[in-house]
């Protein structure tokens, strides 16, 4: 996975770097080699207090309400640019989840029910970490990948991308597996949900130009990796995106066929070590030059420009993202 950040950092030089003529972009392949890897184990005892049991959409709703809320908050605060992609891709799974219009993985979900629960359980675990951080108290709970990231945030050490990618990896890297533990990795008559497990991978490699648009157009220009007139970059990230949700689905698997406390415990600590080495190889290649100073004034503008409760729901904003990032030197590969 240490590939992982060094080839992130490419595509984001690449973007920053590309000026090639436009052209029909089509689609990515969405062909995954990690997609023909079978599940293993037997089912497991799934989480009894685990949230929006009935895996009702209105689920979806009320953690897309309270992230809204959060996001106001936050302004241009750097967690903010996380939260946004997190709220651009909750949105996406919702529109996907209630339509079947013909996008190629809206109508195969077996269970959308089980992505409506893993939905809401993923939330709860984000909106937890965020007030463990904002508790001093309580910030000896907050896990290494996030703690990593959250200072990161706080000190504005990081170039936009950074952190995004330290958000994205702390919440998938780290509390996936957690998640998929506790809402259980296979339905009521025995079969594994991974087919959907690996279906929401398109989902998600469909909100990608979203996500950094989004992020570009609020927070920082230089964030757009999207490159003009092909599809490589998608192409590369989805096929990352699917190596590291198959990592979490197996260590998933490892926290649910645990035989005793004592191994859960020893899979949990190796899940949040692995997440916090994640997070310390991909921080030194997004440094800034400038103490973020041109993005923090770029965000008030922009946020002043919306209005704070736009500013919040990232998912109406359609104006142009800016489309040609300056220029930005090669990531810093040593502190």
């Amino acid at each position: 996975m240490a590939a992982f950040a060094v080839a992130l950092a490419c595509a984001a030089s690449a973007a920053t770097a590309a000026a090639v003529e436009p052209a029909d972009e089509g689609e990515p392949p969405y062909f995954s080699l990690v997609g023909l890897l079978p599940p293993i184990g037997n089912p497991g005892a799934q989480d009894p207090n685990r949230p929006c049991p009935d895996g009702s959409p209105q689920c979806v709703d009320r953690t897309l309400e309270r992230m809204h809320a959060l996001l106001m908050r936050d302004g241009c605060d750097r967690k903010g640019l996380f939260l946004s992609n997190y709220i651009v891709v909750t949105d996406e799974y919702q529109r996907v989840a209630r339509t079947a219009d013909g996008k190629r993985h809206s109508k195969y979900f077996h269970d959308p029910a089980w992505l409506a629960q893993e939905d809401a359980k993923f939330g709860e675990q984000y909106f937890a970490v965020r007030e463990q951080w904002d508790n001093p108290a309580q910030r000896n709970r907050v896990p290494p990948a996030w703690r990593i990231a959250f200072e990161a945030n706080d000190k504005r050490e990081l170039r936009a991308t950074g952190d995004l990618l330290l958000g994205i990896n702390a919440h998938v890297m780290n509390d996936m597996p957690f998640m998929l533990a506790a809402v259980g990795l296979h339905d009521g008559k025995g079969s594994s949900h991974k087919r959907d497990h690996n279906l929401f991978n398109e989902a998600l490699s469909d909100t990608f130009d979203d996500v950094f648009e989004e992020v570009a157009r609020r927070y920082d220009p230089s964030a757009n990796l999207d490159v003009p007139g092909t599809e490589l970059e998608k192409t590369v990230i989805y096929q990352l995106l699917a190596g590291q949700r198959e990592y979490v689905w197996r260590s998933a698997e490892r926290l649910e066929g645990a035989r005793t406390q004592a191994e859960r415990l020893r899979v949990a600590k190796q899940i949040e070590a692995f997440a916090a080495a994640q997070a310390s190889a991909l921080k030194p290649l997004f440094m800034t030059y400038d103490g973020g100073a041109a993005g923090a004034a770029y965000c008030r503008k922009r946020m002043a420009a919306m209005g704070p409760e736009a500013f919040a729901h990232p998912e109406r904003d359609t104006g142009p993202a800016p489309a040609t990032p300056p220029a930005l030197p090669l990531p810093r590969l040593l502190p």
